[in-house]
């Protein structure tokens, strides 16, 4: 009788996209991820004073993660920016990142005393950094 060897993943690990923001990196659930845009700042438009895009007939929000981590620069402009389309139920989040590196099995660990912020579900530790993991759910909600 052969015997087979099952290989049972850890069910806090997952697949995602590392991307950097300003000093620090993210991870996006690759579950969550529809396609990455390089989109021209002339594309973005404001509707209730939130940035917006059109894309595929879609009206997509803009979350600016160096808002959100409150490392934007307001002197810095840029002709292009990276936007990661995340969805949720039918709905759309635009991620706006400085720059994106690879895909990655990560582990996700806990944010201790942090753990009850709602944008992200724990950490990542990678070979040269640690990423916050995004919670895509709570940003579109």
């Amino acid at each position: 009788m052969e015997t087979s060897q099952i290989a049972v993943l850890n069910k806090n690990e997952n697949k995602a996209l590392i991307a950097g923001v300003k000093n620090g990196k993210i991870a996006i659930p690759l579950s969550s991820i529809v396609t990455i845009e390089n989109v021209a700042a002339s594309e973005i438009n404001t509707v209730n004073f939130d940035d917006v895009i059109y894309l595929r007939g879609e009206i997509i929000p803009l979350v600016y993660m160096d808002k959100m981590f409150k490392l934007d620069n307001p002197e810095e402009t840029k002709d292009r920016i990276t936007v990661i389309i995340c969805s949720y139920k039918d709905t759309y989040v635009g991620l706006v990142v400085d720059e994106l590196f690879e895909q990655e099995t990560i582990e996700q660990k806990s944010l201790g005393i942090l753990s009850d912020n709602r944008f992200f579900d724990g950490a990542a530790i990678l070979d040269d950094a640690i990423a916050l993991i995004v919670n895509v759910e709570s940003l579109i909600a």
